[in-house]
C-alpha cells in the first residue's frame, strides 16, 4: 500500500489528483483556529536601521551618499541623524523606498549671521587657506572664509546650515538595536592600571556633525 493511500484509509480522506486531502470526520475533537498574521517590523524608536542613501541640495549636487559603499546604520530615535530624515522615515519597511525634502528647520538649522566671527590673524595658524575649517578649544568647527592682512573670518555656521536636503533613501535592514551596557560594566571595561600611559588625544579638522 502507497504512503498516500494509507494515509486517506487512516484519516478517512479524498485523492484529489494525486493528493491526498484529509477530511475533518477523521479529526473529531480538534478545534481549528486562523493563524495570527505575524506583523512585518517597521523602522520605530529603538530599532537598529540600516539605509542606503543619496543626498543632494536644491542645485542638484550630491553632497553625500552610500550608494556602492558600505550602508549607514543607526538607532532610530537616538537623535543620529537629522530629525527631518527621522521623522520621515518612520514607519518604513525594509526594501522600502522614498524620497524626503527635509528643510532647513528640520535639518541643520537656518543660517545665523551672527556665527560669523573676526579673529586675529595671529591667533590661526600661519599657512592658513580661505576653506579650511579649523576646530576650536570648545570642540566647535569654524570655517575660514575671508583673510584680511591683520584679521581672519571665520564661520561657525554648520556646512549645510540654510540648505534644503533632499534624501533618496531605501531601506536595507530592520532589527532589534542591541542592549544598552549600564554604566558599573561599561566603567569595568575600560579600567586601566593606574601606569598605563594614555594615548595622546588627537583633533579632526573636519566639524563633528549628524550623518546623514
Amino acid at each position: 500500500m502507497s504512503r498516500a493511500t494509507r494515509i486517506t484509509s487512516t484519516y478517512a480522506g479524498l485523492m484529489i489528483s494525486g493528493v491526498a486531502i484529509l477530511s475533518l470526520g477523521g479529526l473529531n475533537g480538534v478545534t481549528w483556529a486562523a493563524a495570527p498574521a505575524t506583523a512585518e517590523v517597521t523602522v520605530a524608536n529603538g530599532m537598529k536601521v540600516t539605509m542606503e542613501y543619496t543626498l543632494t541640495l536644491p542645485d542638484n549636487s550630491v553632497t553625500d551618499s552610500t550608494v556602492g559603499k558600505a550602508p549607514f546604520t543607526y538607532t532610530h530615535g537616538s537623535k543620529d541623524i537629522v530629525f527631518g530624515l527621522e521623522e520621515a522615515v518612520t514607519g518604513m519597511k525594509v526594501g522600502e523606498r522614498k524620497v524626503v525634502t527635509v528643510p532647513p528647520i528640520k535639518g541643520y538649522g537656518v543660517y545665523v549671521e551672527k556665527l560669523k566671527s573676526t579673529v586675529k590673524r595671529n591667533r590661526v595658524p600661519k599657512d592658513l587657506k580661505v576653506g579650511a575649517v579649523l576646530k576650536g578649544r570648545n570642540g566647535k568647527a569654524a570655517k575660514v572664509i575671508e583673510i584680511k592682512d591683520d584679521t581672519v573670518l571665520l564661520d561657525m555656521n554648520h556646512p549645510l546650515a540654510g540648505k534644503t536636503l533632499m534624501f533618496d533613501v531605501r531601506i536595507l535592514k530592520i532589527e532589534p538595536a542591541p542592549p544598552a551596557v549600564s554604566p558599573d560594566k561599561a566603567a569595568a571595561k575600560t579600567t586601566q592600571p593606574a601606569d598605563a600611559k594614555k594615548a595622546p588625544e588627537t583633533s579632526s579638522a573636519k566639524p563633528s556633525a549628524k550623518k546623514p
